[in-house]
C-alpha cells in the first residue's frame, strides 16, 4: 500500500525529513494536492508542519477541529499541580502561520471512496487525502476515585495536594484502568505526590501505585522499567502490579485480584476511548490500525496520527513521532519520495523538554504560543 515510496534509511531523531521528486523532475506530485487534517492537538498540528516542509506549496492543507484552541496536556498537568504553566495558542492563528485554511468544526464522518468528509455541521468537504489525528476521550474508569483529568482537571485534585502538605492526608492510592491510557502519568503523580510530602516534612505516610501492567512501565520496555521501579523504591512508594481496579469505597480500592488496598484517598487515571469517525473501519477497543507509513488500513488516501490509532502508548511525544510518520507516508503517496522517519519509539523519562515534536515545539515556542500561568 504505497510503502514502496518510502526509504528506509532511518533520519536523525530531530533531524529534518527530506524530499524529492521521482524521477529527478521538479515536481512529479499533484499540484494543488488538498489534505484535510482533522484534529487540533499535538499529532495535527506537527503533521501539519511536516507536510508543509516536505510538500511545500504543492500541498493545499486544511485543519478542521471542533475547538478554536490548541491546549498542551502535559503543561497542564504540571500547572495543576503548580510544577510548570499551561501552554495555549490559537488554532486559526497557528494555522494561518503555517500556510493553512482553519475550519472551526469536527468531522463526524468519512466517505474513503469518494474523498469526501462530513463535519458535525453537515458540510461535506472534498479531499485527495485525509490525516486523522483527532484524539482521544478521557472518560471515568475507577468509580470512588478522584479522577485526574489532565487539562480539564479541576478543584478536586488541589484539594488533595492541600491535604497532602497540611498533613491531613497520609494514605493514596494512585490507580489507572486496563486498555487505553496515559499510563507514564500514574507514575508521575505517584512520585510528585512523594515529593509534596518531603518538602512538607511528613515522614510517616504512605502511597501505593496500583496497576494493571505486569511491570511499571511495560510498554516501554525493560530498562525504563528498572528506571521507573527504582525511583518509586526510592521515594518509599509501593507498587501492586497486575491487578484490576474495580472501585474506591469505605477507605478501600477493591481491585481484581487481590485484597482490597485500605487508604483515606484514591487517584485514578481515566480510561481513553477513541473519537470515532463513521466511515473508517476501527480495530479493537475502536482505535484505528495503521500501516508502517501510517495508512489506515483498508484505505488508499487516509492516514492516521496520535491517541485515535490502536499504538499502545499515549503520549505527546509518541503522536508527534505518528505525525512526522504519516505526513512522510501521505506525501509518499502523493507523488514524492522521502526518507522516512524511524517508527514510534516510547522513552522514559523523555529526554526532551517543552513541547514535543521535531517542527511543533521549536514553531510555536518561537512564534505564537502564549505562556499562561493560572
Amino acid at each position: 500500500m504505497g510503502r514502496a515510496a518510502i526509504g528506509v534509511k532511518p533520519q536523525p531523531r530531530c533531524g529534518p525529513l527530506r524530499m524529492e521528486a521521482r524521477g529527478g523532475g521538479p515536481s512529479l506530485g499533484r499540484v494543488g494536492s488538498k489534505v484535510l487534517i482533522a484534529g487540533g492537538g499535538v499529532a495535527a498540528l506537527e503533521a501539519a508542519l511536516a507536510l508543509r516542509e516536505l510538500g511545500g506549496d504543492r500541498l493545499e492543507l486544511e485543519l478542521c477541529s471542533p475547538r478554536a484552541e490548541f491546549v498542551y496536556r502535559p503543561f497542564a498537568f504540571g500547572a495543576r499541580l503548580g510544577a510548570t504553566p499551561a501552554f495555549r495558542s490559537d488554532l486559526r492563528v497557528v494555522a494561518e502561520r503555517i500556510g493553512a485554511r482553519f475550519r472551526l468544526d469536527g468531522i463526524a464522518a468519512v466517505e474513503p471512496q469518494d474523498g469526501v468528509a462530513i463535519a458535525r455541521s453537515g458540510a461535506r468537504i472534498p479531499y485527495d487525502y485525509l490525516l486523522v489525528a483527532v484524539g482521544a476521550q478521557p472518560v471515568s474508569a475507577v468509580p470512588g476515585a478522584v479522577t485526574f483529568w489532565g487539562a480539564t482537571d479541576e478543584g478536586r485534585l488541589d484539594g488533595l495536594v492541600r491535604r497532602m502538605r497540611t498533613g491531613m492526608l497520609r494514605e493514596l492510592v494512585f490507580t489507572m484502568p486496563e486498555g487505553a491510557g496515559w499510563g507514564p502519568a500514574l507514575y508521575e503523580l505517584a512520585l510528585f505526590g512523594a515529593r509534596v510530602l518531603a518538602r512538607s516534612g511528613i515522614e510517616d505516610a504512605r502511597l501505593i501505585v496500583a496497576t494493571p501492567e505486569p511491570a511499571p512501565l511495560s510498554s516501554f520496555g525493560s530498562a525504563a522499567g528498572r528506571r521507573i521501579e527504582l525511583k518509586l523504591g526510592e521515594s518509599g512508594i509501593a507498587v501492586r502490579h497486575a491487578v484490576r481496579p474495580l472501585a474506591f469505597e469505605g477507605g478501600r480500592l477493591r481491585t481484581e485480584p487481590g485484597e482490597p488496598i485500605e487508604a483515606a484517598a484514591a487517584i485514578g487515571l481515566p480510561r481513553l476511548e477513541p473519537c470515532r469517525i463513521d466511515g473508517l473501519t476501527a480495530a479493537a477497543g475502536g482505535f484505528l490500525s495503521v500501516g508502517e507509513d501510517g495508512r489506515v488500513a483498508g484505505t488508499e488516501r487516509v492516514f492516521a496520527a496520535g491517541d485515535v490509532t490502536d499504538f499502545p502508548v499515549k503520549r505527546a511525544a509518541i503522536a508527534a513521532q505518528q505525525a512526522d510518520l504519516a505526513a512522510a507516508g501521505l506525501t509518499a503517496a502523493a507523488g514524492y519520495r522521502v526518507e522516512a522517519p524511524p517508527p514510534p519509539a516510547p522513552r522514559w523519562p523523555e529526554p526532551e523538554q517543552g513541547l514535543p515534536g521535531n517542527r511543533l515545539g521549536p514553531f510555536l515556542a518561537g512564534r505564537v504560543a502564549v505562556m499562561m500561568t493560572r
